[in-house]
């Protein structure tokens, strides 16, 4: 249990998590620059998450004025605030480190001490003999001063750069050779390369050991500092430097003249905190608010049906589009809350509706009368969302690891500047390519690490979210770029050369080949014309990489003969990935 009642492991309350901003997912710079500024924007842009998310409204264009079009006023805007503002207050902030949950074990955590402290011995005896080579450098730089000024040299170089006197320094800037040992040990490489070498070996020895580490649980939560009720006021103009008149937690305006009851109080005296959010999350899931259901039933339709009922599923205000059909999401919502809030039998009622199971065949009679298909007269053709080809590729190609759980992958910019899963490797103190982690990089895309301003290269490409503060509808685009990355990039052939790989240990007839690649790309069978076209291609290919002139090549072609109709196979496969048919779903 954290922050009054809602409890972390339980899957009911996940829908209340969300709703209340428990897990911080907005941007937050206040790590590395904390002024008040910037810990008003993570709460604004926090607030912009949940009230898009979950009531599918802009109250964020309330911050600094009342909203341009729908009737939310800017004291709307700081009520709703106020339910957040305790586990946000400008002026008790907590960064991201403070606000991280350990569920470490305790069993767990006397194994982590234990390696830990094995780590630290071996690597303290390391860094004293570094210390004592970095002394006996400094020695041989002070033997080359004069002996009258040897001995002051050596107290001054020694001594805290903010302790040494006008002598000191100025005897330093005369003989600029003399360095303190930790600059010596920063730049052993230039002073010593065999032993800065021998030392990094030393300490890989360390890192291995603590790699020996069994995985903390740690969660980033965003929960009430005890005792912290801060007042809430409106920001004159939006600015936290301006404090107006006072606020109370409240629902907004517009909803409550409608009659929707909305009575909080602005400390529960039965909680441990101020139960404020606890309050909202009950309020919106209570039955009788009027958006919640709606923007949540109308999400799962556009997911599964690739538009929604509301084509702005984080607008349904006056700027957003009107319901194409108003009756069937005002039912579906009523259903959906009548029912428990039941996830499952919400999706499994339009899967098996005739909506949902209709072809995407295009019929000249409906276009006419609805070109855009927003009456869902047919299925919409769906396309692979960058993570679902990411992992379909994986899928296909054999080389998908299944294992659950555990650490994200890392990302990091390789020397080509393209953002790839695997951490920097560092050799003589200078960049030395990307360590990609074999066994983990084939690991699903949902385990590779998101950041706002380093996304994976090939995600990216393919219309990763942009999370600006977060996503309402993904968009979809047709560029060069991405038909450039699925014919040239080393990982796309590397891919195309392991499903090339699988399906030849399969059996050696081309036809069987071909039936292969059209089963796990497209799961169908090829028709006599694609059969046709498939093969001559492949003989081109073959007869292409036969005439290779690459020295490489030709010596492991005498050895292995085979390897040119492997690589063929291969250029088929990648091509057929490539193709519209393998992007879209029907």
């Amino acid at each position: 249990m954290i922050d009054g009642e809602i409890d972390i492991f339980n899957p009911r309350h996940e829908e209340l998590l969300a709703a209340t901003g428990f897990l911080q997912m907005a941007p937050d710079a206040t790590r590395t620059s904390n002024t008040l500024m910037d810990r008003n924007n993570a709460v604004a842009e926090s607030l912009k998450v949940v009230s898009s998310a979950m009531l599918g409204l802009t109250v964020g264009c309330a911050q600094c004025h009342d909203h341009k079009y729908d009737p939310i006023g800017i004291d709307d805007y700081y009520r709703f605030r106020a339910f957040f503002d305790p586990a946000f207050p400008l002026e008790k902030w907590r960064t991201h480190d403070a606000r991280l949950v350990d569920l470490t074990q305790p069993d767990v955590m006397e194994e982590i001490d234990r390696i830990e402290a094995e780590a630290k011995k071996l690597e303290d005896d390391i860094k004293a003999r570094r210390e004592q080579v970095a002394l006996e450098i400094q020695e041989k730089k002070l033997a080359d001063v004069p002996e009258e000024f040897r001995e002051l040299l050596r107290d001054a170089v020694r001594h805290p750069q903010k302790e040494r006197n006008d002598q000191q320094k100025e005897l330093l800037d005369v003989y600029p050779m003399v360095k303190p040992t930790s600059t010596i040990i920063g730049l052993l490489v230039e002073y010593d390369a065999p032993s800065y070498r021998n030392f990094e070996k030393e300490f890989e020895k360390v890192a291995a050991i603590r790699a020996a580490k069994p995985a903390r649980k740690m969660i980033l939560a965003t929960t009430e500092q005890p005792g912290q009720i801060p007042v809430s006021k409106v920001f004159f103009r939006g600015n936290p430097e301006s404090p107006d008149k006072t606020v109370h937690p409240g629902e907004l305006t517009a909803l409550r003249m409608n009659g929707l009851e909305a009575n909080f109080t602005a400390d529960d005296p039965d909680l441990k905190t101020t139960g404020r959010r606890l309050a909202f999350a009950r309020h919106i899931t209570s039955g009788e608010h009027p958006l919640t259901a709606r923007v949540f039933v109308n999400r799962v339709w556009m997911h599964l049906l690739g538009r929604g009922i509301v084509t702005t599923p984080g607008d349904f205000g006056i700027s957003g589009e009107l319901p194409s059909h108003p009756e069937l999401l005002d039912w579906l919502a009523r259903d959906f809350m009548e029912h428990g809030w039941d996830q499952k039998r919400l999706i499994r009622q339009i899967l098996i509706s005739r909506t949902y199971r209709q072809t995407s065949v295009h019929r000249p009679e409906l276009h006419h009368i609805d070109p855009e298909n927003s009456l869902f007269g047919r299925a919409n053709m769906k396309r692979l969302d960058a993570e679902s080809l990411r992992d379909t590729l994986l899928a296909v190609s054999g080389l998908m690891s299944t294992e659950l759980g555990g650490a994200s992958l890392p990302v990091t910019e390789n020397p080509e500047g393209k953002t790839v899963i695997g951490v920097r490797k560092i050799k003589d103190g200078l960049k030395a390519g990307v360590d990609g982690g074999q066994n983990g990089m084939h690991r699903r895309s949902i385990y590779v690490q998101m950041q706002r301003n380093k996304p994976l290269n090939m995600l990216a490409t393919f219309d990763l979210p942009i999370m600006t503060p977060n996503c309402e509808v993904r968009r979809h685009t047709t560029v060069a770029t991405q038909s450039l990355w699925l014919m040239n990039d080393d990982q796309m052939i590397e891919w195309a050369q392991s499903l090339a790989t699988v399906i030849c240990r399969e059996s050696e007839d081309l036809d069987c080949w071909v039936r292969s690649l059209y089963e796990r790309l497209f799961a169908d069978e090829p028709t006599a014309v694609e059969m046709e076209l498939c093969q001559s291609f492949f003989h081109e290919q073959a007869e292409h990489f036969q005439k290779d002139p690459d020295e490489t090549w030709q010596k492991a072609l005498k050895e292995h003969p085979d390897k040119v109709q492997q690589r063929a196979l291969a250029a088929l496969g990648q091509t057929l990935l490539a193709s519209n048919r393998f992007l879209y779903v029907e």
